[in-house]
């Protein structure tokens, strides 16, 4: 099936570090906001989504996002594992919802989370000028922490994963590389 899900908080340079190398593998980058966003026929931002949702209605909308996905092979998806849920009225995170609910863990061959520091997040979403995102460093470390707790609870139902860390983009490309080398080897030689 050769489904990758890549993860991390937005800034950590998912985007850069995805562009190097799914040509090597010939996987499709899929990202799972901007499915969301098609689904819900939304004209607004991914943040503004989950701001204006309901609960209930973004557990549906991911989850038509997940059985979409489940009909798609050779992808990598962008995404996240812990989505911070904002207050409507200013930036304060009020609490953390699962990106990919317990039930479809078993939809992706490998999980994979990209992190950096805090300051590099920071940096990176100051120099991002064509979206407005959260710069306070106790947010950011809040995010990380939750990406990396949610990460976690898939490695400890049994599922693959690793870590690549972000703070020099040909470094992380180098360290992709390699694991996803090692999985798609390890895939042909169970025959997927």
């Amino acid at each position: 099936m050769n489904r990758v899900y890549l993860g991390g908080i937005q800034g950590v340079g998912k985007d850069s570090v995805i562009e190097k190398v799914s040509g090597n593998y010939g996987l499709e980058v899929i990202n799972f906001a901007e499915m969301m966003k098609e689904i819900s026929k939304a004209d607004y931002s991914h943040d503004a989504l989950l701001r204006e949702l309901a609960e209930q209605e973004r557990v549906l909308l991911r989850t038509r996002v997940l059985e979409e996905l489940a009909t798609k092979h050779n992808i990598i998806v962008n995404g996240h594992y812990a989505l911070p849920i904002r207050s409507s009225r200013d930036e304060n995170i009020k609490y953390f919802e699962e990106g990919i609910p317990t039930i479809y863990y078993d939809l992706f061959d490998l999980y994979l989370l990209i992190e950096t520091s805090p300051e590099n997040v920071r940096d990176r979403r100051l120099k991002d000028k064509t979206r407005k995102r959260d710069t306070s460093l106790s947010n950011i470390i809040l995010e990380l922490e939750q990406e990396r707790n949610y990460f976690n609870r898939i490695l400890k139902k049994g599922h693959m994963g690793y870590i690549v860390t972000n703070d020099c983009i040909e470094i992380a490309n180098i360290k992709l590389d390699d694991v996803l080398q090692k999985k798609f080897k390890d895939m042909s030689k169970c025959g997927s």
